[in-house]
């Protein structure tokens, strides 16, 4: 397979020929070659945009291989830890539902998702997970 930055070099190369191109396709007064060489131009920048699309899903599929890799699921929620940092707590239902990173604010006794409302006691006493779902039942349902 073709490294897309090497392709995107072969197309700067091909833009430089097909100016080229036009510029003696009009010295000639030759309409029909002209159209060839804009649809030739055409097709190139369709190219270039299937590259640059190609590039940024590489990107963004890396992107989130390098986090699932630094991702640490602890006393019920999500970390990310790189070396000696620990970053967090992120909602496990945002995580585990979208794989989106989703920082929680921290109360007195609670870790809260401002998303999805998930709510995960961080203090030493009997803990309770309680979702968006029991929680609209009310306190007095626990």
């Amino acid at each position: 397979m073709v490294d897309p930055i090497t392709a995107m070099g072969a197309m700067k190369g091909a833009y430089e020929t097909i100016k080229s191109g036009l510029t003696i396709a009009d010295r000639l007064g030759d309409v029909e070659l002209k159209e060839i060489i804009l649809s030739l131009k055409q097709s190139i920048l369709e190219k270039d945009e299937q590259i640059l699309f190609l590039k940024e899903n590489l990107a963004d599929a890396q992107r989130k291989q390098k986090q699932k890799e630094n991702l640490t699921y602890e006393r019920n929620v999500y970390w990310l830890v790189e070396g000696e940092n620990k970053d967090g707590p992120y909602c496990p239902g945002c995580y585990g539902d979208k794989e989106k990173l989703v920082r929680m604010t921290i109360g007195e006794e609670y870790w809260n998702c401002p998303v999805c409302k998930h709510l995960e006691q961080h203090t030493k006493s009997n803990p309770i997970r309680m979702s968006r779902a029991r929680r609209d039942e009310g306190w007095d349902s626990i």
